[in-house]
């Protein structure tokens, strides 16, 4: 309760600044002591819809660091002294996470557990976050979600009003992640080695010129039961480092899931490429103009293909369109920097439409490396990687001979 005269003597410049009842009581009380009644006279109520208390520390916490800078000015640093430990207790309290993991959903309640499951069983030496982007969904998704955060104060669910499509949920998410690394798990796909982030995490610290690693996969088709594991090469594999220009030609990568990220290589990505659609393979190919991917051979997730998935679902006429569509787009924003590479990718994953492409122009004295026949992603896993290799060397020695 106020006197009423001193409030018509506050400076009406007051009124222009955010206006909370903490630093205005701090103004009035210029003029005065503030009283205290010992008694209990009213009921503070937090709720969903409230203007402060509905938000979570993480978006609370700047807005109040903020006022306080802003009052400490306007009351010319009177009080400085007592508002810098204030300070520094909201700073100190603030989770700065080495990963931060970035968990994509919609519709996924049949899944979520296993997601959130193999998140939880990390064994790190380090603090990680869950951010949750869930793309409104209308199933019990969020719901088993909530069920974790009391005992998972790591976890921060992202408020989410309509369905805004796969490109801006991933966009907003890589925004509201605050790890130096971000680890991409997609909801209806699952970890299954405790030292995923471990090991994702000390190979991006070993190697800094890499802005994102990944590691080989379980690829389990739910329908015919059936297990790949991917890519196909393995330890045998002659180097842990590949090209932009490499992953055009083949998409070895072949799952978010399995990627981390330097967030600092998500930051400086142009903001112009969230107009296009943004999908696993064509994103890592833009990111990876940044330096080396990065690859790790141990098995390390599962990429679950069901039948309510939005891609794995589609048959392979369905496929061929949306992957023109995609490759016609990032060929055009990367200005046709990687043409002949896309070029090779068309004829090996559409042979049958071999002749709707032009032949492949080269610069004089580039290296020709034409790509292996589609048996090789089937077979693969299911042979030893030497004899992968060698098969794929007397194909590349025929192909020249040609």
């Amino acid at each position: 309760m106020y006197r009423r005269e001193l409030v018509e003597r506050l400076d009406p410049a007051l009124f222009e600044m955010k206006v909370y009842d903490w630093m205005f009581n701090i103004t009035v009380a210029q003029d005065g002591m503030i009283g205290y009644l010992p008694a209990i006279m009213s009921v503070y109520r937090v709720h969903p819809s409230g203007a402060w208390s509905a938000k979570t520390p993480d978006e609370w916490r700047p807005e109040l660091l903020g006022l306080i800078d802003a009052y400490n000015e306007y009351l010319d640093f009177k009080f400085d002294s007592e508002f810098q430990p204030c300070k520094a207790a909201l700073e100190s309290s603030v989770i700065k996470p080495k990963v931060s993991v970035l968990l994509v959903t919609y519709n996924q309640e049949k899944f979520i557990h296993q997601a959130l499951n193999g998140v939880i069983m990390q064994q790190t030496d380090f603090d990680f976050e869950i951010v949750v982007a869930d793309d409104h969904s209308d199933d019990s998704t969020l719901d088993i979600v909530n069920e974790y955060v009391p005992n998972n104060p790591n976890i921060r669910i992202l408020p989410a009003g309509e369905r805004i499509g796969i490109t801006r949920n991933y966009q907003r998410g890589f925004e509201a992640c605050r790890g130096e690394y971000v680890a991409v798990l997609e909801g209806d796909d699952y970890w299954i080695s405790p030292k995923k982030l471990e090991l994702t995490s000390v190979f991006l610290d070993q190697y800094p010129e890499c802005p994102l690693c990944f590691h080989r996969i379980v690829r389990h088709d739910e329908v015919t039961d059936r297990v790949m594991m991917h890519p196909p090469f393995g330890t045998a594999t002659e180097s842990v480092f590949f090209t932009a220009s490499q992953l055009v030609r083949d998409n070895f990568i072949g799952n978010f899931s399995s990627c981390t990220y330097r967030r600092e290589a998500i930051n400086k990505l142009d903001p112009q490429l969230w107009q296009l659609k943004v999908r696993e393979w064509p994103f890592n190919i833009v990111v990876a103009q940044q330096g080396p991917i990065g690859f790790i051979p141990e098995i390390m997730s599962v990429y679950r293909a069901h039948p309510g998935g939005i891609w794995s679902t589609k048959t392979e006429d369905e496929q061929q369109p949306e992957i023109l569509e995609l490759i016609d787009a990032y060929n055009k924003y990367l200005d046709f920097k990687f043409d002949s590479d896309f070029q090779v990718f068309k004829r090996v994953w559409l042979p049958e439409k071999r002749a709707w492409f032009p032949e492949t122009t080269e610069s004089p004295g580039a290296e020709r490396r034409p790509a292996l026949p589609r048996w090789r992603r089937w077979i693969g896993p299911f042979i030893p990687p030497v004899l992968v290799t060698l098969a794929g060397r007397i194909y590349h020695r025929a192909t020249r001979v040609e």
